[in-house]
């Protein structure tokens, strides 16, 4: 019997059909795996995974290996993106045993829940050297039976290595060196020609992106010479121009599976649209390069249009998280990418013979196609659009393309469109909030702040429990497990950044409030870092600490972040403590490839930077005062803002030092600069702090 019916996670809900008498990840699974003296199986993976479609058709849909799995095991089904605490864990098992890992994700359980055999697809027959499930299953199944004692020396050994790597040592002040060596790690492995790092697979790697846009502000302040501005303008126009890019649509696709970003693998992420939006937003700030403005406007065009919740109590506010990568063909088969990729005789019926030869010449249509089958090495006959005229045109032709453009979208929308993962997560929303306010910061469109504050307004409302404790997951309402590190993290990040945008001091006292609850409930004394889970959450075999930066950044490389904004804006030493204790953790990770933790030395960089701190005190809706606020919120290494209203101070029920012995003079708009704690006289004119500033 199927265990799923009554469970609210969209990916588990697709296998609710299946012949395998799955569970849920629960009590009942393990006790039932006690009693039957079974060994669990455990298939891990989201709803928009194209391969954990594929190994759902060829195996969990196949009654023959339905069979082995009833018979020899107890399998239980879990959603990585409700529960990531799980999923980092077993994860980290996998890497570690195969040297990779991804989705989906099989691993083999003794009875108390320790790892001893996994992989990630296994098919349903052995073939290319991949062991199949057929195989696979009887010989785990003899192991259980004859070798257990074999098994358990394996998963105990295991565990104690997945302990030992939540464990910190050599622990030391990172040098300002760090900035140099994570530019020439990113200038090493930059692919020149198609814009990126390293060959195929290319993932857009926003954290390295927003990196070397910080970074090279910093040089360019410091007048220093890098290619880092060249990097991130390369690889920003050549993932724009490419199929990773919805031209049609708008919105990113997961990842290119070749080198010059035309093949797509085509899930559309809520964390790539929000990760992405701010690194365009931020560099339009710097360039003022309209493509840079124009991809900001689209993605919020797509999130707005296809991704944001229906109305939930007169709010708007929240997002959904994925899009599928499959979608039915026109023989109503699931294929992945059917809804995206365009056939000549369709076009031929929908264009003019001259706006497919436009499309000929700017956009890469082929008569064979250009959409090459990965697992064949063929054309299929599809057509993935891509910009593929000279940039100094490209505006100019986007102009002809919208026409065509505005042809293309309703014959789409016609089709069967990709599902979508219906579940609102806390963090991701987060990270939703923080890249509206940088597009409003870049371009000074109200519609981003009006919809940053609406997505917050959800969460801080609908995502908590009876108790008032912030959830990770709302589906018709909250359900599942209170947050975890990244839920926390994310969201006073975003909370900071409407502050700075606002200067409504409501968001500056939940984020205090909230960094209050995340201290205590994951801060480890011990080894001076945070930990994934709350102190309160289910205990799992392992309690980790994350510190790569991955598809998001993790959430101690955030709370960084946070801790220097609080400490810059309060005053509050408490929080320059953890903050020196944390980054001192994250050296004996960080020193030998930054890289790969380009979000924890982003946050170290502008530390680095932000000793100045600038306050802006009188009427905030004066003409001087709005001038003010526009001009200094560009700079993404410039000091904090504050802000108290001399007519009604907002902040009378916030403890911050930082605006102690300051006021505004006889009501004007008035600014102090304060470097390394030395504050300068009051400042009337905008000018002369510019000039101050620089």
């Amino acid at each position: 019997m199927n265990n799923l019916s009554k469970e609210k996670s969209p990916y588990l809900l697709q296998h609710v059909n299946n012949p395998v008498a799955w569970y849920p990840w629960s009590d009942e699974a393990f006790q039932r795996a006690k009693n039957e003296d079974k060994p669990i199986f455990l298939s891990i993976g989201y709803s928009t995974c194209h391969w954990c479609h594929v190994m759902a058709h060829e195996s969990f849909e196949d009654e023959e290996v339905a069979k082995l799995l009833n018979d020899g095991f107890i399998s239980i089904k879990l959603d990585r993106e409700e529960r990531p605490d799980i999923d980092s864990v077993y994860m980290a098992f996998v890497q570690m045993l195969t040297g990779s890992g991804g989705w989906p994700m099989t691993v083999f359980l003794t009875l108390d829940k320790k790892p001893f055999f996994g992989g990630t697809y296994f098919p349903k027959r052995s073939r290319f050297g991949r062991v199949g499930m057929m195989d696979l299953l009887p010989r785990i199944k003899d192991l259980w039976t004859n070798q257990r004692n074999r098994i358990n020396e394996s998963a105990d050994s295991m565990v104690e290595a997945l302990q030992s790597y939540s464990e910190i040592d050599g622990k030391a002040e990172i040098p300002e060196s760090i900035f140099e060596q994570t530019y020439q790690e990113l200038l090493a492995t930059f692919d020149s020609k198609n814009g990126g790092f390293g060959a195929r697979p290319k993932f857009p790697t926003p954290h390295k992106l927003s990196y070397l846009l910080n970074y090279s502000v910093s040089s360019e302040k410091e007048n220093k010479d890098s290619k880092a501005r060249e990097i991130l303008e390369t690889t920003l126009y050549k993932m724009r121009m490419g199929g990773l890019w919805d031209h049609v649509g708008f919105g990113f696709h997961r990842y290119s599976t070749d080198e010059k970003w035309l093949l797509p693998h085509f899930e559309k992420m809520l964390y790539d649209q929000a990760l992405l939006m701010g690194v365009y937003a931020d560099a339009y700030k710097l360039t003022k390069k309209e493509l840079y403005k124009r991809t900001t406007e689209q993605i919020f065009e797509y999130l707005q249009r296809d991704m944001l919740l229906a109305k939930v109590s007169e709010n708007f506010g929240a997002f959904y998280s994925a899009e599928d990568a499959d979608s039915e063909n026109q023989e109503g088969e699931k294929e992945e990418g059917a809804f995206y990729v365009w056939y000549l005789p369709e076009l031929e019926s929908l264009l003019s013979q001259d706006e497919i030869s436009f499309l000929e010449k700017y956009y890469g249509i082929k008569s064979e196609g250009n959409f090459l089958e990965e697992s064949t090495g063929e054309l299929t006959g599809g057509n993935i659009l891509h910009y593929c005229g000279n940039p100094e045109e490209e505006a100019e032709v986007n102009k002809r393309f919208s026409g065509i453009k505005g042809k293309l979208f309703p014959a789409r929308e016609k089709r069967k469109r990709p599902s979508r993962d219906d579940k609102v997560l806390c963090d991701l929303n987060a990270l939703i909030i923080k890249a509206l306010v940088k597009a409003y910061r870049a371009t000074s469109e109200g519609r981003y702040l009006v919809q940053a504050e609406k997505t917050t307004d959800f969460v801080l409302k609908k995502m908590k429990n009876k108790n008032g404790i912030l959830m990770h997951c709302w589906k018709d309402k909250v359900y599942g497990s209170e947050a975890f590190l990244d839920d926390y993290a994310f969201l006073i990040d975003a909370l900071l950044e409407l502050f700075k945008a606002t200067f409504n001091y409501a968001y500056l006292n939940k984020s205090i409030e909230l960094q209050s609850a995340l201290t205590q409930k994951f801060w480890d004394g011990k080894n001076k870092a945070f930990f994934s889970t709350s102190s309160k959450a289910e205990e799992l075999i392992v309690r980790q600490k994350e510190f790569y930066d991955g598809a998001v950044p993790s959430g101690n490389s955030v709370c960084l972040g946070n801790l220097n904004n609080l400490f810059l804006l309060t005053g509050d030493f408490s929080y320059k403590t953890l903050f020196d204790e944390l980054s001192q953790s994250f050296y004996p990770r960080v020193i030998n490839s930054p890289s790969n933790f380009s979000h924890c030395i982003s946050s170290l960089l502008q530390a680095n930077h932000q000793s100045v701190q600038i306050t802006i005190l009188g009427d905030a809706s004066s003409h001087k005062f709005k001038e003010a606020h526009k001009t200094l919120l560009g700079d993404p290494l410039s000091g904090l803002l504050l802000m108290g209203n001399s007519k009604e101070l907002q902040f009378k029920d916030l403890e911050t030092k930082v605006l102690e012995g300051k006021k505004s003079i006889e009501g004007k708009t008035t600014f102090y600069v304060c470097k390394n704690n030395v504050c300068s006289e009051p400042i009337f004119d905008l000018e002369a702090l510019t000039q101050t500033l620089s």
